[in-house]
C-alpha cells in the first residue's frame, strides 16, 4: 500500500500511472481478502480448539500449570481479535486509496477536457477562417461569372468597344491616345475603386455573418408528435436526421424562418430535437443573425426563446403527463381533505390557532 500511496502521489509523472494505480489496488484486494478468509479460519478453529481438564494426578497439576493452555488460548483469541483490527484497518486504508485513484482519474479527465475544449475554440478559430474564405470565394465566382458573360459579349459583338462609336471618340482621342500615361492612371483609378468596392463588400459580409445569437435551450417536457409533425409540413427543412435504438427515436431536424416580419426583418434557422417514440421535446436552438436586422428591431436572447415558447403554445404541443400535477400531488390527505405538506407540526398548529379564534369569538358574542 505504500507503493500504491507513492504511485498516487507522483501519477502526474506517469501518463500511464492510472491503469497500474489500479491493478496494484486489486493486487492489495487479493491479498487482502486471502488474509480475511485465513483470519476466518483461524477463528473458527480457535473457538472449536477444547481445553483439556487439569488431571488429578500432582505431577499431571504441575504439568497443566507449567503449560498454561487456557492463557495460551485467552492470549491467542487476542491475537486473533488484534488481527481483526488491523484487517479492517487495512480495508479502509484500501478504501482511502480507492477513493484518491478516483481524484486522479478526475484530475486526468479535466485535463483531457482542457484539451478538448482549447482544439474545440481552434476549431471554431478554423470555422470563422472557412466563414471567410466562403465568402471571398462566393464573391470572386460574382466577379468570374461576369468576367465570362463579358467575353461571351465579346465573341458575340467582335472587336465593337464603347470607344470605337462616334460620341466617345472626341474624349478618347485627346485625353487617353494623345496625353501620355492618362490610360495607365485611368486603369489604376479603376483597378482601385473595384478594390475598395470588393473590401468593402466582403467586410460587410463578414460583419454581418459574425453578429449572431444563438440560443439553445434544454426543454424536456412531453409533445404531442402529431401536431409538431402538422406544424412542420410547410417548413423547408434544411436537414433531418433520425436516430433509433431498442426504446427511443430521437429526430433532429432545421429549418429557416420564411417571414422575416415576425423576427424583426430576418430569418433565423432553428433546431429543434425531439424523441418521436417516447413524445418529448429535448432541445431547441436558435441562430439568430442580429446584424442583418435595424438595431430597433432585433430580438434579445430572452425574447428569442420567449417566441419559440410561443410558437409551441400557439400549435398546442404540450401534452399534460397524468400524474404530474405537483401541487396537488404534493398534498397530504388529513381528514378527507387535501392540504399542503408543510408537515404534520404546521397542520395542527394552524388547527389549534383556528380553535383558539373559536373559542374567542363565542367568548365575545
Amino acid at each position: 500500500m505504500k507503493v500504491t500511496r507513492e504511485k498516487i502521489t507522483n501519477s502526474t509523472q506517469d501518463p500511464n500511472s492510472l491503469i497500474k494505480i489500479r491493478n496494484m489496488i486489486v493486487n492489495v484486494t487479493r491479498d487482502m481478502i486471502m488474509m480475511q478468509e485465513v483470519l476466518g479460519f483461524i477463528t473458527e478453529a480457535l473457538g472449536i480448539m477444547p481445553v483439556p481438564p487439569e488431571p488429578p494426578e500432582q505431577a499431571g497439576r504441575s504439568l497443566y500449570a507449567r503449560l498454561q493452555i487456557n492463557d495460551a488460548k485467552v492470549a491467542l483469541g487476542s491475537r486473533v481479535k488484534d488481527l481483526n483490527k488491523n484487517i479492517v484497518g487495512t480495508f479502509h486504508e484500501r478504501d482511502l486509496l480507492s477513493q484518491m485513484s478516483n481524484n486522479v482519474a478526475e484530475y486526468q479527465h479535466h485535463v483531457i477536457m482542457y484539451a478538448s475544449d482549447v482544439s474545440l475554440k481552434d476549431l471554431v478559430a478554423v470555422q470563422g477562417v472557412h466563414q471567410r474564405n466562403a465568402t471571398v470565394l462566393e464573391l470572386m465566382q460574382i466577379f468570374i461569372v461576369g468576367g465570362l458573360s463579358f467575353d461571351i459579349l465579346d465573341r458575340v459583338t467582335g472587336e465593337w468597344t464603347v470607344v470605337s462609336t462616334e460620341w466617345i471618340r472626341p474624349f478618347v482621342e485627346p485625353m487617353m491616345k494623345s496625353t501620355p500615361v492618362v490610360y495607365f492612371v485611368y486603369n489604376m483609378f479603376i483597378w482601385a475603386l473595384f478594390a475598395f468596392i470588393t473590401v468593402r463588400i466582403m467586410r460587410n459580409w463578414n460583419w454581418k455573418a459574425s453578429g449572431l445569437i444563438v440560443v439553445y435551450e434544454q426543454v424536456n417536457k412531453p409533445i404531442h408528435t402529431s401536431r409538431l409533425d402538422k406544424y412542420l409540413l410547410d417548413k423547408d427543412k434544411t436537414y433531418e436526421e433520425h436516430t433509433k435504438n431498442v426504446t427511443n427515436e430521437t429526430v433532429r431536424l432545421g429549418w429557416r424562418e420564411m417571414d422575416k416580419r415576425e423576427w424583426g426583418g430576418t430569418r433565423p434557422e432553428i433546431e429543434i430535437e425531439y424523441d418521436k417514440k417516447m413524445e418529448f421535446m429535448l432541445n431547441f436552438k436558435i441562430t439568430y443573425p442580429r446584424r442583418e436586422v435595424k438595431r430597433s428591431l432585433q430580438f434579445s436572447a430572452q425574447e428569442l426563446k420567449a417566441k419559440v415558447y410561443q410558437i409551441f403554445d400557439t400549435q398546442r404541443l404540450w401534452r399534460q403527463v397524468k400524474g404530474e400535477d405537483h401541487h396537488s400531488d404534493a398534498a397530504i390527505t388529513f381528514g378527507g381533505t387535501k392540504r399542503a405538506d408543510r408537515g404534520d407540526t404546521d397542520y395542527l398548529m394552524d388547527k389549534l390557532d383556528q380553535q383558539v379564534e373559536d373559542v374567542l369569538d363565542g367568548g365575545e358574542e
